[in-house]
């Protein structure tokens, strides 16, 4: 293999005789070069006790393969290898080992440094230091003009706002956002609040790409079909904002664990197409007292619902899903498999959840607090109906007792 990703630590003698012998019966090979990069303890002045990488794997080990066969071609090397980690490591661990045999040595020299800049360029690999004295970050970031990227120009077209600006920029890079459902509605909203500026923002999903998603399913393409959607869509937001965190994983599947989970955060998005599973998001972010809202569609038709958490000295803000929804209700509940969607439907209300949530975390208030939306886009009309608690409700006028262990 010319690119090799591994979570497994770093075999200085074994790679380096494995290598020569690789090339010792070919023709040619008179000089060897090697790199080599390890986690070292400062950068900039700031105390660091070790790394993490984490890569877009697929993309990772395509775009490695290609770095090192073209070095391979402009260089005329003998053979070449590149050896990248993932993963957790300590400090004086290899985090990249590149090797290079040529007939002369200007070439593997040469041929060494290709691969580096090119990796640094090309292959989606995030690198986050964990420091001393300090919250881990990630760094280095930088566009293929080795340009360095400034968070004050990224953000600058928000700053001018008067009802956010620095202070509303601010809020947001200190809140954590989870989107359960990479799909129609999960795309669009996390691209946007990644593009906004929220520090945290995961994506939650156990689904891989189908070529059917992809109408509406903005942040994939056709060169991700049948890989997991998380993954895929927590990579594709970390290029477009690189001074946002964002990590991927699959939805507890039972009630305890998933408040446990909720209370991480400062807002959940339901961006599922599931009755069942929105009813069990539902109950578990109200259990633990975790804002949430929520978006259905069918066909031209949408619904957009936040449930606030209660405040010190108050009641919670309008009805849960539970209230409204206690029985499935067979609209809700049909899916776009059955009853067929628009990409740019779906689209339109990811954007407004998205809208809401920076909303919620900015602290501007917003007018769906004790009202749902109704959304007709086929006549452009919406439809804030007012609501109010069900006295016989099982979860919010009760309380976490009451949930049973759910799986969705």
């Amino acid at each position: 293999m010319l690119f090799v990703l591994t979570n497994e630590k770093f075999d200085e003698k074994r790679h380096k005789a494995d290598f020569l012998e690789s090339c010792l019966n070919r023709n040619g090979a008179g000089a060897y070069s090697y790199f080599e990069g390890r986690v070292r303890n400062s950068n900039e002045g700031r105390a660091v006790k070790a790394l993490e990488y984490e890569a877009y794997s697929e993309l990772a080990e395509k775009e490695g393969t290609e770095i090192v066969r073209e070095s391979i071609a402009k260089f005329d090397l003998v053979s070449a290898i590149c050896i990248h980690r993932a993963g957790y490591l300590e400090l004086g661990e290899i985090s990249v080992w590149i090797a290079a045999a040529a007939p002369h040595r200007s070439e593997s020299f040469a041929a060494c440094r290709y691969i580096i800049d090119e990796l640094k360029k090309r292959v989606p690999i995030w690198k986050r230091e964990h420091y001393v004295d300090s919250d881990p970050e990630w760094v280095n970031c930088a566009n293929r003009n080795h340009r360095e990227l400034s968070e004050s120009e990224y953000y600058s077209r928000q700053f001018v706002l008067p009802s956010f600006g620095i202070l509303g920029q601010n809020k947001l890079k200190a809140a954590k956002v989870l989107v359960i459902g990479a799909g129609g509605l999960g795309s669009p909203a996390l691209l946007y609040l990644a593009g906004a500026g929220c520090g945290q923002v995961d994506a939650c999903d156990f689904d891989s790409v189908e070529l059917s998603n992809l109408h509406r399913q903005i942040i994939y393409t056709t060169e991700n079909l049948e890989a997991p959607k998380a993954s895929l869509a927590s990579a594709r937001i970390r290029q477009q904002n690189p001074f946002i965190n964002s990590k991927s994983f699959s939805l507890p599947n039972n009630a305890k664990d998933t408040q446990v989970l909720f209370k991480e955060y400062d807002v959940i998005l339901d961006c599922t197409d599931n009755m069942d599973t929105k009813l069990f998001i539902s109950d578990c972010a109200i259990a633990a007292n975790v804002a949430l809202i929520s978006a259905s569609v069918r066909k031209f038709e949408a619904q957009l619902h936040i449930w606030m958490p209660a405040l010190e000295n108050s009641k919670p803000g309008g009805q849960c899903l539970r209230c409204l929804w206690n029985e499935k209700d067979t609209l809700a509940a049909q899916s776009c498999v059955d009853a067929g969607i628009l990409g740019a439907v779906t689209g339109i209300l990811g954007s407004m959840q998205a809208l809401e949530a920076i909303k919620y975390l900015v602290g501007i208030p917003s007018p769906l607090a004790n009202h749902i939306c109704l959304v007709d886009l086929l006549s452009l009309q919406l439809t804030q109906i007012a609501t109010t608690h069900n006295e016989h409700c099982p979860v919010c006028n009760i309380g976490s007792s009451s949930l049973a262990e759910a799986k969705t």
